[in-house]
Order: C-alpha cells, then structure tokens, then sequence
C-alpha cells in the first residue's frame, strides 16, 4: 500500500469544492480506478454523468486528468480513473 492513503476529490465542473476522503483499498491500488459509493456524498457533490474530474491528495498534489464512470455492481458506485493512478506506482 503507498504511503498516500486518503484522497480528496473535487469535480472541476462544480462552482463550489466539495472533499471527499476515502482511505485506498488494494483493488484501487492494483487497478488505478478508484470506486467510491455513489449513494450519500458523491450523490450530491458529482456530476450525475461520466466526465472528467481534478483530483486534489491531502498534500496538494493535483491530477487534473481522470475520469469519472459508473460502475453496476450489487452498489452503485462511481469509478475514477486515469492520471490519479500515478500515485500508486
């Protein structure tokens, strides 16, 4: 597991900075896509169709190229993917 656990996430797209923090599992880290729960926060906070977001770590440090998709599943949960999986390696 990296020493980054927590990240922050904020939608471009939002007049208004909304914080997310979700500790990494080990399939977020083997994969690069980080699936949060939909229901609750992300709900509404994000955009309600697939787009591309800035992601902020608790560090500052900033990705601005990752993508927002949504994942069916027995929850529905919104997946992240793209530049935020740098991170990891």
């Amino acid at each position: 597991m990296p020493a980054l656990g927590l990240l922050f996430c904020s939608s471009v797209l939002l007049s208004s900075l909304f914080g997310l923090e979700k500790t990494l599992t080990a399939p977020d880290v083997e994969t690069g896509t980080l699936t949060i729960y939909w229901r609750g926060f992300c709900q509404n906070a994000l955009p309600n169709e697939e787009t591309k977001l800035r992601l902020i770590d608790w560090l500052g440090n900033t990705w601005d190229h990752c993508d927002l998709k949504f994942g069916n599943g027995p929850y529905i949960s919104c997946k992240i993917s793209g530049q935020w999986g740098d991170v990891c390696k």
